[in-house]
């Protein structure tokens, strides 16, 4: 005890040594046990890579200690970035639209009026197009030429362009046959909404024709090569009716007007016919001549003569609404692509563009 009173600072040394070493140990144990798992995971992936080699994916470093397929990788990225930008700009050069700007707003109200006149003359003298819209041909273009007030010049890129495509539109209308336009207007006028790669315009149109010509149009926006167009609505309607009603007693009207004609036809073979037999019973003797006036005054008896006749003709005019089912009308009377009744066709189109990438 008295040595260790006298040597306790020499204890308190070997205590705190023995505690370190156990520390000591128990961490060369703990490395230990990782190099060796670490060990066998180098293990497992150096047999990966040989395998990998042996199959021919050749990822083993070259002499600037950069794996092969790592530079095969870079350079078909190389490749499939350069054929990504080709598409965008074939895009781009298919599916926009670049206007030649004038230099001031002089030039460019002398420049809408100049392309409104052609319009104009396209639609109304060459192709005596039925322009029923609440504006003039041109619309908000027409406002543009005529106003007093210049206009921006940052607003030309915006306002040629969409006149491009208003051009392009009426050509597409009057190419499938339409006669009649009701609506052509871009809703939201020099608005367009703005994606990442390409950009919306909406546009409306209303025409009028009949099945076939309203097919043809919609064929021709849907394949314009030069056109992505999305057609987000289509309506219908038959201009001619108001209601259902309506729309039954125009073909009620239809039919009673068709066997109207009908009847008229027979009527009037019937009296040429009685005519000529009238006039050869006279000529071969005055029995043949009265049984051919007897004929004739039974059938003005029965049918009423020319008075049947006046009075077909102001019914087919004034008919009683009572009387207004000669014949029932058909199924197909009533499915628009089967008739030749004009049909009232109301589109809302987006038109995308594509933008260039340096935009």
């Amino acid at each position: 005890m008295e040595f260790l009173k006298k040597n306790w600072g020499l204890l308190l040394c070997v205590v705190v040594f023995i505690a370190l070493m156990v520390y000591q140990m128990m961490q060369i144990m703990k490395y230990q046990k990782e190099y060796a798992a670490n060990e066998h995971t180098v293990e497992e992936a150096d047999k990966w890579f040989k395998s990998m080699n042996s199959a021919g994916w050749k990822v083993t470093p070259n002499e600037n200690n950069v794996l092969e397929n790592a530079e095969i990788a870079m350079a078909n990225k190389e490749i499939a970035v350069g054929h990504s930008e080709e598409i965008q700009r074939q895009l781009v050069k298919r599916y926009s639209f670049t206007p030649t700007l004038p230099n001031n707003y002089v030039q460019a109200q002398e420049e809408l009026d100049r392309r409104l006149s052609i319009i104009t003359d396209y639609l109304l003298v060459q192709n005596k197009i039925q322009w029923n819209c609440g504006t003039p041909i041109g619309g908000r273009f027409y406002t543009l030429a005529q106003q007093p007030e210049p206009i921006p010049q940052s607003d030309f890129p915006n306002i040629f362009r969409q006149l491009m495509i208003y051009e392009k539109l009426l050509h597409h209308i009057v190419g499938a046959g339409v006669k009649s336009i009701y609506t052509l207007e871009f809703p939201r006028w020099l608005v367009i909404n703005e994606e990442s790669d390409y950009t919306v315009t909406p546009i409306i149109i209303s025409v009028e024709a009949d099945a076939p010509t309203i097919q043809n149009l919609v064929n021709n926006l849907s394949y314009d090569p030069t056109m992505l167009i999305f057609i987000r609505n289509m309506d219908f309607m038959v201009p001619s009716s108001t209601s259902p009603d309506a729309e039954y007693f125009d073909i009620v009207l239809q039919r009673r007007s068709e066997l109207d004609q009908v009847l008229a036809a027979k009527l009037s073979a019937a009296q040429g016919n009685n005519d000529r037999m009238g006039g050869m019973g006279m000529g071969m003797g005055g029995g043949m001549g009265g049984m051919g006036m007897d004929m004739g005054m039974g059938r003005n008896r029965t049918m009423g003569g020319g008075s049947m006749m006046d009075s077909m003709s102001g019914t087919s005019q004034n008919i009683d609404a009572a009387f207004l089912v000669p014949e029932d009308p058909k199924r197909q009377d009533y499915l628009i692509f089967r008739t030749p009744r004009l049909i009232q066709l109301n589109l809302t189109l987006d038109l995308l563009e594509y933008k260039a990438p340096e935009s």
